[in-house]
């Protein structure tokens, strides 16, 4: 099975149009292939080397969406932290269908949900959509 990997992720969101303007390097199994990057006005993504693997910008794109989840989640997550200081050894973020999810106890749910009114509770979980 191939793994593809984006490093050095540099998203310029003010530049961002109609794609996401942004430029990293590919890794193809563990190994850099070279540079892509995208200008955000809805072109496709250019590639400082050549490839014939024409679901490469499909895979480029879900690495891309990977990474804003991610760095969603952590942000997230370091803000709770910062709330909840007590308890950031419990504090778990995860995402899930276009959200991000906490693990938290019961008063820091009903706290949470104070903040976030259109968040989706069940117990001790709150969903909050991005």
């Amino acid at each position: 099975m191939t793994t593809y990997t984006l490093k050095n992720v540099k998203i310029c969101e003010w530049a961002s149009e109609e794609t996401t303007c942004f430029e990293a390097t590919l890794y193809i199994d563990g190994k850099s292939i070279g540079r892509v990057h995208n200008e955000g006005c809805g072109g496709a993504h250019f590639y400082d080397f050549r490839t014939t693997n024409d679901s490469l910008d499909e895979i480029i794109d879900e690495l891309i969406d990977q990474h804003y989840i991610v760095k969603d989640a952590k942000a997230f997550r370091n803000r709770l932290i910062k709330k909840y200081p007590a308890s950031a050894d419990q504090i778990t973020i995860y995402s899930y269908d276009n959200s991000l999810r906490c693990c938290l106890n019961d008063q820091h749910v009903t706290e949470l949900l104070a903040e976030y009114p259109t968040a989706v509770i069940a117990p001790t979980v709150v969903t909050v959509t991005r």
